[in-house]
């Protein structure tokens, strides 16, 4: 990952969604395995950790969505969204999860995330804290079923190998092919 601050926020080539006005919402399906880092001080690369010594942890979800960049022909709308913990944007997905019945954000769901109103203001000097609401729609049928056959595949299936071909293979055949790739 990239050292300077704008690299890393827009990560894997998406654009992180800034919520900057109230009302401001995003909508897409997840586009990959939500991945959770360790925040790092605006501007610099330094970590950031609570007085305990425990970094401080932000998710960053990748949505897939309808937005595009006019300025940018290469913009196939891949958008971030950062949730760090605590925070408004996680209580609000761990409240969609749930509700969703489901246990955690996986890749194909669709998620909605709006900035909703601005809590109080607990120091002058800082801005009031954003509030959110967040809704979540797991994966189903077909598509579930495509992700979880994607998730027993290998990272780098051999060439020319679809993953049905791969998930009909014997644990042998698996295991052979594995050991070819490796050498």
């Amino acid at each position: 990952m990239s050292n300077d601050s704008a690299g890393f926020l827009e990560g894997n080539g998406s654009k992180y969604f800034p919520f900057k006005n109230i009302g401001d919402s995003i909508t897409g399906v997840i586009a990959e395995d939500p991945q959770e880092k360790q925040q790092t001080k605006i501007g610099t690369d330094e970590l950031l950790t609570w007085p305990d010594g425990n970094p401080k942890k932000v998710l960053i979800i990748t949505l897939q969505t309808d937005l595009r960049d006019p300025e940018n022909a290469d913009d196939e709308g891949l958008r971030t969204v950062w949730a760090p913990n605590p925070g408004g944007i996680r209580a609000a997905l761990i409240k969609a999860v749930k509700a969703a019945g489901a246990k955690q954000l996986d890749v194909g769901g669709k998620l909605t995330v709006t900035f909703v109103s601005e809590g109080e203001r607990s120091n002058p000097a800082f801005n009031p804290p954003k509030q959110y609401s967040a809704s979540y729609a797991a994966p189903s049928g077909a598509l579930a079923a495509e992700v979880a056959a994607a998730a027993d595949a290998p990272a780098n299936l051999p060439a020319g190998m679809s993953v049905d071909v791969w998930n009909g293979l014997s644990a042998e055949a698996k295991a052979a092919l594995g050991a070819l790739s490796s050498t």
